[in-house]
């Protein structure tokens, strides 16, 4: 699925686009500067945004670009399409902006350039314009009354219409820097917006023709499908001149000489969702041309009348209750080692819980006393009363699954991370730690069974996903569960390793694979989320469905500094999908954070969700990466 954003999505180019691209397969993140807009009606996604004219403004784009794996940008309002244009090669570098050439938006930028370069070629859709202060060859070239136009800027705003010698006094001084003037074409009932798409080497593929009354802003207010004479031959003559590409939209009027051409707006056309819904929609057209290399071609247009008219968005209070989806009220801390064994000393970590019918069974990794040296990870599990889960009834006395021999792939380390039980079977997927010599470790996946879901053997001495040319290293956190009989895995794997000072730190994103069996793996290699903070580090997904929507809490951090630093270590997030492929991430719905102090005041991570008599229960880690143990949260009420 790809990703579109949208600038200005509270403004009637943004939420235009917004509206044509909807329901389309798109995943679109609309930005606009205010809080409390219509926006999030159109998007998947809302980011909040610095104005265009902020000195922030640009890193914080490539943030939200990189945050949302965005594919495509399509600027909504001209100040960022010019600033778009500035930093075109630098935002090139990161994602596809959608703008036209850059002589074309500097060109329109500047109407007098912009008119001398259709004087240079004797283009017979030009309009007389000239800079000209002196009032009586005004009058005599152009006839009262006439038109004093902005130099500069977009769509029919602040133009003066000069009826006496009293009006142009007052403007006099602002023509050649600031205005031009130009006679009155025409009338407003032969006024024409032409929407027309260009191929890369300035071929018109298609077009749509609109006559239009203009609102008091300067906008499409009213308009009608028509069918102008030769706006083939004049739309391919002006191509010849401008050389644009892509969507482009041409303002005309006509009079007894035939079409003038008032000005070229290089982008998408304000009567974008006008003209989607007579079967012309430039942005969808623009996203299959540019991204999916789909040829586009001229097709059968509805006719019609549009008209435009204010509508409301309302938000009822309880609909604004309900934006947040999920509250968690945390029940404390269930369980910590405590030294108990000396393979069980601390640690208690990504607790997966499983329902056994007479009680719950709570997998969790876990720690040997450290001796100086070096330290291993083993697999032990709690089981607890299904009517009060803080009553522990059984703690393991030993292992779930021995550790590999030397040079295998779970030699230094065994970490549990789901159990899945299969007929009469329990797959326990698990982590296999190897020590490195220039890095600190590895992380494979492995795979035991068991009879009885306490005693497991693995399946081999090898991991069940190791390193692949894409995946090379750091295949960890295996979080399995089988819907419909489709087995999913969702896992992480390494992006990089991050080095400060002399220590090393890996980076890792949460990647999705499917199976038939649970043991013959495909991985699509495709990030499943995207990124939020700094080398973000994303791991340990949850999945549970509720209705038709699936809902997964995960947990990420910063990349660096996150031992020591409170602000960048473990948060839990939160993303839905339908499908278990496409995401759309929203961290502001988990509905959990860290405590104001105690065991998960630091940190908080390792979410993994159950439903038990009827409620959901998230059991989770805190302080330390869990070394103080796990504890439990339950669900408020969820309609499902």
């Amino acid at each position: 699925m790809k990703t579109i954003l949208v600038s200005g999505a509270s403004g009637i180019v943004g939420y235009g686009i917004l509206k044509s691209l909807k329901n389309k397969g798109y995943r679109l993140i609309g930005t606009t500067i205010y809080s409390e807009s219509a926006a999030n009606c159109f998007s998947d996604v809302f980011e909040l945004a610095p104005k265009t004219t902020d000195a922030n403004y640009i890193d914080w784009l490539i943030d939200t670009i990189q945050k949302n794996q965005i594919d495509m940008i399509i600027p909504g309002i001209e100040d960022d399409m010019i600033l778009w244009n500035q930093k075109r090669d630098l935002l090139s570098k990161f994602t596809y902006p959608l703008l036209n050439t850059s002589e074309l938006i500097e060109l329109c930028s500047d109407k007098w350039q912009f008119y001398k370069k259709l004087s240079e070629n004797q283009s017979p859709y030009r309009i007389d314009t000239t800079l000209t202060q002196d009032f009586e060859e005004l009058k005599a070239r152009f006839c009262i009354p006439f038109l004093l136009k902005p130099r500069r800027g977009f769509a029919s705003k602040g133009i003066i219409k000069v009826e006496n010698q009293e009006i142009f006094e007052i403007h006099k001084d602002r023509i050649g820097s600031i205005l031009m003037a130009q006679p009155i074409i025409g009338d407003s009932e032969h006024e024409y917006t032409v929407s027309a798409f260009f191929d890369k080497d300035s071929q018109l593929c298609a077009y749509q023709q609109l006559r239009r009354k203009l609102s008091q802003t300067g906008f499409t207010e009213i308009a009608e499908t028509v069918n102008l004479e030769n706006i083939e031959t004049t739309l391919m003559d002006l191509a010849k001149i401008f050389r644009p590409i892509g969507p482009t939209n041409f303002q005309f009027r006509q009079d007894i000489n035939g079409l003038k051409l008032l000005e070229i707006n290089p982008r998408i056309s304000s009567s974008t969702s006008i003209r989607t819904a007579f079967g012309y929609n430039e942005a969808l057209m623009a996203i299959q041309y540019f991204l999916e290399q789909q040829k586009q071609t001229k097709t059968k247009l509805k006719s019609g009348q549009a008209i435009r008219y204010v509508e409301d968005y309302i938000l009822f209070d309880k609909q604004r209750e309900e934006k947040i989806m999920f509250k968690w009220n945390k029940k404390g801390l269930i369980f910590s080692p405590n030294g108990k064994y000396n393979w069980m000393y601390n640690y208690a970590q990504i607790p997966f819980p499983v329902d056994f019918g007479d009680f719950l069974r709570v997998y969790f990794a876990t720690r040997e006393k450290y001796d100086g040296k070096m330290v291993r990870a083993f697999g032990g599990f709690v089981d607890l009363n299904k009517n009060n889960l803080q009553e522990i009834i059984r703690i393991s006395d030993s292992p779930l699954v021995e550790l590999g021999g030397v040079g295998e792939f779970d030699e230094f380390g065994s970490m549990p991370c789901s159990v899945v039980k299969n007929n009469n079977e329990y797959y326990l997927y698990y982590v296999g730690w190897t020590r490195c010599s220039s890095v600190p470790y590895d992380w494979e996946i492995g795979l035991a069974k068991s009879q009885d879901g306490a005693h497991f053997q693995r399946i081999g001495k090898g991991p069940l996903l190791g390193p692949t040319v894409d995946e090379p290293y750091l295949n960890s956190t295996p979080i399995v569960y089988n819907f419909d009989g489709v087995w999913h895995m969702f896992y992480h794997t390494g992006k990089q390793w991050l080095k400060k000072g002399e220590k090393l730190e890996s980076q890792y994103v949460i990647k999705h694979a499917t199976s038939k069996d649970g043991i013959t793996w495909n991985r699509n290699n495709k990030q499943v989320l995207p990124l939020s903070v700094a080398n973000e580090c994303q791991t340990s997904p949850s999945v549970i469905k509720i209705g038709d929507k699936y809902h997964m809490f995960f947990c990420y951090r910063q990349g660096l500094d996150f031992r020591e630093d409170r602000d960048k270590s473990y948060r839990i997030g939160y993303a839905y999908s339908y499908d278990l492929e496409n995401w759309t991430r929203d961290d502001s719905q988990a509905g959990i954070d860290v405590s104001e102090e105690g065991w998960d005041s630091q940190m908080i991570e390792y979410p993994h969700i159950t439903k038990i008599n009827d409620k959901y229960v998230m059991f989770y880690c805190g302080n330390h990466f869990g070394q103080g143990g796990f504890g439990y949260a339950e669900l408020e009420n969820i309609k499902e």
